[in-house]
């Protein structure tokens, strides 16, 4: 479902509130149109389709989320690792070893932070696809 169309059905529904509904909620009438409603009101099924898909793609997000939070949270600890291997070299080896091999280090580091780049990007893509949904 396009963002257009979630829009105009929130607009239809918006529209189709009475006029106490409406001036309650921007503090312009002090009187709640809920206030002498004493039996449980049923919810229109165009509401209830509409906010269903919306929560599930309100889920869909957050797994998203997690999923690149934990990707951040694997590169951090993948980079704070390599740091420590690093150190450890150093005081191993001389500095012209190390001089040698920054070359080697540098193109590691790179693709490293590429696939994370691409993790990243593949989570991206789907909150997008979801957005449009």
């Amino acid at each position: 479902m396009s963002l257009s169309v979630i829009a105009s059905t929130i607009v239809s529904l918006i529209s189709a509130l009475p006029l106490c509904h409406l001036l309650f909620a921007r503090g312009l009438c002090s009187y709640s149109p809920d206030d002498d409603i004493e039996e449980a009101e049923t919810v229109d099924p165009r509401v209830e389709t509409t906010l269903e898909s919306l929560n599930a793609a309100t889920d869909e997000i957050n797994r998203i989320e997690t999923r690149l939070s934990e990707a951040r949270n694997t590169r951090d600890s993948v980079r704070k690792s390599v740091s420590a291997k690093l150190a450890n070299f150093k005081t191993k080896f001389s500095s012209s070893s190390i001089k040698n091999t920054a070359v080697y280090f540098e193109a590691f580091t790179a693709n490293l932070e590429a696939q994370v780049s691409m993790v990243a990007n593949d989570v991206a893509e789907e909150l997008i696809e979801l957005s449009e949904f």
